[in-house]
């Protein structure tokens, strides 16, 4: 899709005169327009009659709902909505809508990114009351709200387009499918839910046992703290397990593979399923954490065989993963944030072992690469500084004049020019 799909319509909403007013005319016009319905997949969502609270759309097929929240820039921590009392009642009802929050750039009129964060990741704890308006103001004594963004758990931020780009459709329709199977009507039961989520999120990728009547004392580092979850194991065959699975105290293993550590959060998750849903019985419970077990069973055997030879193999097969994707994505608002989230990897490991292979960081690797795409189009095409700008993936024109000039000491116009002299040049020496 081009960036023209992801233009804004500047001609709608001319008759308001409040820009927010504009902004919300503009955003609900482009969302009926091109978003399909994440929950079964319709083509188009419909938009309720105006002065539906918390609720802007709904569709057709499975009568789904949702209510869009817009920010221009980056979304960042906090996104500023409405009344307070209306949307803490809205949240908590029995029919509260999915949420798809958007966020948009001001001067180009161009959506960024889209996220649709299903319904049971609302709960009271992530709005934050702000405080009544003056008895001067117009409004005196209304209470408005925010969203707290960074409070949502990663399994609730399912980008539906990132960086100017469209999520392959059934990814995303499976990970909101997903999701609704932790969904819990019982407010109390739903904020519980998070929390846990938010701890198995912050799981390190260490692993290790305490057996019953031993005395342990670990400290974190004052600058660099840590946090922990544990799992409790107890019965009669818990020492029987634990003997099958290789402990043996004290038992500690270090660097915990991703793809078991994503194994391991996805039982996690299961297990939180299960204690709301009272059809399941105790064999139901007891197969899936003897699953667990196993999994961190067979990581502990792997690691006793693997030699250094295969970690190395591994490290250099991500940096070559992470050189793919900015080779093919560049043109994106890409970052090593998202690199790591598309390769399962922790953000400062693919840091470190970036660094360590190819002698340069990957963020600096990213912006040279970048700058090395921009100079071949600006020698091989006759496309403008500021389109050339653009594919290349820097967030503006001036910013992209910068970057070239600390590169090269010369705009890239003058880049541009140079070329053409050198071209006469070698003309002239023909």
């Amino acid at each position: 899709m081009s960036t023209m799909d992801f233009r804004l319509n500047s001609g709608l909403g001319a008759e308001y005169r409040s820009h927010s007013q504009q902004a919300r005319i503009l955003m609900e016009k482009w969302v009926g327009e091109h978003i399909y319905c994440p929950r079964c997949g319709n083509p188009k969502i419909m938009h309720f009659p105006n002065n539906r609270k918390v609720a802007d759309f709904y569709c057709p097929e499975c009568q789904n709902q949702y209510e869009l929240k817009s920010k221009k820039g980056n979304i960042g921590q906090k996104i500023a909505d409405g009344a307070y009392d209306s949307f803490i009642q809205r949240i908590t009802s029995n029919d509260n809508p999915d949420f798809l929050i958007m966020s948009y750039d001001p001067k180009e009129l161009i959506v960024d990114q889209l996220w649709i964060i299903p319904k049971n990741f609302f709960v009271p704890d992530i709005v934050e009351r702000r405080k009544p308006l003056a008895s001067t103001a117009k409004r005196a004594g209304w209470v408005g709200c925010n969203i707290l963004f960074d409070k949502i758990p990663q399994q609730g931020q399912i980008p539906i387009i990132a960086n100017r780009n469209w999520e392959d459709k059934k990814w995303v329709m499976q990970q909101l499918q997903r999701s609704y199977s932790l969904y819990a009507k019982d407010l109390e039961k739903r904020g519980w839910l998070l929390d846990v989520l938010k701890c198995v999120n912050t799981i390190p990728k260490q692993i290790f046992l305490i057996e019953p009547d031993q005395m342990v004392f670990y400290q974190a580092d004052k600058e660099n703290p840590w946090t922990y979850s544990w799992v409790g194991f107890n019965g009669k065959l818990a020492p029987y397990f634990m003997h099958r699975l290789g402990f043996a105290y004290p038992s500690l293993t270090k660097g915990l593979s991703t793809e078991v550590f994503e194994e391991i959060k996805d039982l996690l998750e299961i297990l939180i399923s299960i204690k709301n849903d009272s059809t399941k019985n105790d064999l139901y419970t007891n197969g899936i954490l003897l699953l667990l077990l196993s999994k961190v069973g067979t990581f502990i055997e792997n690691s006793k065989e693997l030699p250094e030879r295969k970690s190395r193999q591994n490290s250099e097969s991500h940096v070559q993963q992470a050189i793919s994707i900015v080779e093919d994505f560049y043109g994106r608002g890409l970052t090593v944030q998202y690199i790591a989230d598309k390769l399962n990897l922790n953000r400062s490991y693919l840091s470190e072992i970036f660094s360590k292979q190819m002698g340069v960081p990957l963020k600096k690797y990213i912006l040279d690469f970048r700058i090395t795409q921009s100079e071949e189009f600006l020698f091989t095409s006759d496309w403008s500084v500021d389109y050339i700008s653009q594919i290349c993936g820097f967030s503006s024109p001036s910013y992209f004049s910068k970057i070239f000039k600390e590169y090269h000491g010369i705009s890239p116009t003058e880049y541009r020019k140079n070329r053409h002299k050198r071209e006469r040049q070698i003309v002239l020496v023909k």
